[in-house]
């Protein structure tokens, strides 16, 4: 899957570059962004779900959920955009660390302990073995 790291303090933004297929890595080089006039969407899960996922706004209902998330950074602030198990879409300011994917729980336990997003992301990347490859990193604007 992926982890996305946010660091509310320092206002950035990391994620590893590595895309599976089941239990076979694909590639360690993938690039989990996008842009639009939103701005910057950092994702985590389907890739070919990232495009439907751009097209919601917040309270939107879809039939068919993309199986994706992620953090999008629009005018110096970071926003989580998901919809839950009704398809209903969801995009939160985020006020506080955030972490998502497969190593979420390794990259929040790391930022804990005082890492940055980056060092969060790349310590997932030890324990989640659908992270890994180049961590990139955004600072918010």
């Amino acid at each position: 899957m992926t982890t996305i790291a946010y660091h509310h303090k320092s206002k950035t933004i990391a994620v590893d570059s590595r895309y599976t297929r089941g239990d076979i890595i694909e590639t360690d080089k993938g690039r989990k962004t996008k842009t639009n006039d939103r701005g910057l969407w950092v994702f985590a899960g389907a890739s070919c779900d990232y495009d439907a996922l751009m097209l919601l706004n917040h309270g939107d209902k879809v039939d068919i959920r993309p199986a994706c998330g992620a953090i999008l950074i629009s005018d110096g602030d970071a926003y989580s955009v998901d919809t839950d198990n009704n398809g209903v879409c969801s995009i939160e300011i985020l006020t506080e660390d955030l972490t998502v994917g497969s190593g979420q729980y390794f990259a929040m336990a790391a930022m804990d302990f005082g890492k940055s997003a980056k060092e969060a992301v790349k310590y997932a990347a030890t324990r989640d073995i659908y992270t890994g490859g180049k961590v990139h990193e955004f600072k918010l604007k």
